[in-house]
């Protein structure tokens, strides 16, 4: 009997629990408060400022000597560059042509300074053909000393006169190799007493040689060859007189300085 009083006492407590005072449906519940969150811990610089640095340093912490030094700041790039063209019709600088040479000598006239040594004075005239050729005078005069056997000086007199045809392989008349050949008749008469002698020749070959002229004018030229050289004397005296003749190959030199206009 008395358990079943305690069986349904504790029915009824829990009906009752079920059907207690109803709540307003209109007040409003205040939701509970969040927990605090935890902060993130930012360690302070070291050591503090103000402070001198320590001998020891935890671990991690970049001593002076190790943290690096900051970066040099950047220096301000020029400024860019930009190209124009110039405006169209682009503008050339002058036009300078080139000096002009001068005009080409048309005579040149020369003397041989190897004759001057006899004493003989031989001159040469040449003038230019187009121009790569050329024809040349030759005329001279002078006296050659001599010693007879007796030892009595003996002079002669000289006179030549020829001519010259000239053809240039390179170069031009004012310079350049040339080529040609050269006729000369020589003539020489002397008298001693009462001996008088008469020699004359006539010279024929062939020549090549080099001549040049400056811009001024000054002119040089050589040339070499052979020549073949028929030549006759004649000596007369009170008693008659005698006469011979001979033909002999002799080397032909000519070195000639003078000037061209």
């Amino acid at each position: 009997m008395r358990l079943l009083l305690v069986v349904l006492a504790s029915l009824s407590a829990s009906a009752w629990a079920q059907t207690g005072e109803p709540t307003s449906s209109s007040a409003t519940v205040a939701p509970a408060p969040m927990p605090a969150q935890p902060q993130p811990y930012y360690p302070p610089t070291y050591p503090p400022t103000g402070y001198p640095p320590p001998y020891y340093y935890y671990p991690g912490v970049q001593t002076p000597a190790t943290a690096p030094s900051p970066a040099p700041a950047a220096s301000p790039s020029p400024p860019p560059v930009y190209y124009y063209p110039p405006a169209y019709p682009y503008l050339l600088p002058a036009y300078e042509p080139p000096e002009a040479p001068p005009p080409m000598p048309t005579v040149s006239l020369t003397f041989s300074p190897l004759h001057l040594l006899l004493p003989v004075l031989e001159l040469t005239g040449e003038l230019r053909l187009g121009t790569q050729g050329g024809v040349a005078l030759i005329a001279g005069g002078g006296w050659i000393t001599d010693t007879a056997s007796d030892g009595t000086k003996v002079t002669f007199w000289v006179y030549e006169v020829g001519s010259q045809l000239r053809y240039y392989v390179t170069g031009n008349f004012r310079r350049g190799l040339h080529i040609g050949a050269e006729i000369l008749y020589l003539h020489v008469n002397g008298s001693l007493d009462n001996v008088t002698g008469v020699a004359q020749g006539l010279a024929l070959g062939p020549f090549f040689g080099w001549k040049t002229v400056s811009h001024a004018g000054f002119t040089f030229e050589v040339q070499g060859g052979v020549e073949i050289v028929t030549a006759g004397t004649q000596v007369t005296d009170s008693s008659g007189g005698s006469t011979s003749s001979n033909v002999d190959c002799v080397p032909l030199l000519n070195l000639n300085i003078g000037w061209s206009i």
